[in-house]
């Protein structure tokens, strides 16, 4: 029996969708490198096939609890997604629940949004309550290629903090092909 590769990603965005269309697990050299660095990532060129990490590997407990995008020329939100507050989800059972679940959001959006000059995307994570020094999030755009890379430092985090960010993104000029 082959052992099971360990789970890589580039981002929750991206992995989702290789795996959807068929493309397996991206091996490589991070597959068996620990601690993966910022470094490590800002290094790959398209998306990979799962998670860099998983959800036990998340010692601050960082939740990502809201993400929106909008067009910043009209102000229209295009797509928003929240995560409900503990209090007012349903009760689960634990044992049913996928690790995984909640680490990604699939947005489809028509080939207008393509043409589009400007969009904020907003961000909303709360942080455990454990502080984070260095929080640093690296965001990454693909289709079939590396087309846009993010790079973010917040620096420090306070303890069981609520967070909120918006970045402004031009959008670059893309071929029929891209």
């Amino acid at each position: 029996m082959d052992p099971k590769p360990e789970p890589q990603a580039e981002s929750e965005f991206g992995s989702k969708l290789e795996v959807e269309a068929g493309l397996g697990p991206r091996l490589g050299p991070l597959q068996r490198k620990l601690p993966i660095g910022p470094e490590d990532v800002l290094g790959l060129q398209r998306i990979t096939g799962d998670y860099l990490c998983s959800p036990e590997e998340n010692i601050h407990k960082t939740d990502f609890v809201r993400f929106k995008i909008r067009d910043m020329d009209s102000g229209t939100a295009l797509f928003e997604i929240k995560k409900p507050p503990a209090s007012e989800r349903l009760p689960i059972n634990l044992w049913d629940l996928d690790p995984s679940a909640g680490r990604f959001v699939r947005c489809q959006f028509m080939p207008a949004f393509l043409r589009l000059r400007q969009v904020g995307a907003t961000v909303g994570f709360t942080v455990g309550d454990k502080p984070v020094n260095n929080f640093h999030m690296t965001e990454r755009h693909s289709c079939n290629q590396l087309l846009k890379s993010f790079d973010f430092h917040f620096g420090f985090c306070i303890p069981s903090s609520k967070n909120t960010c918006e970045h402004i993104y031009e959008f670059p000029l893309l071929s029929l092909r891209s």
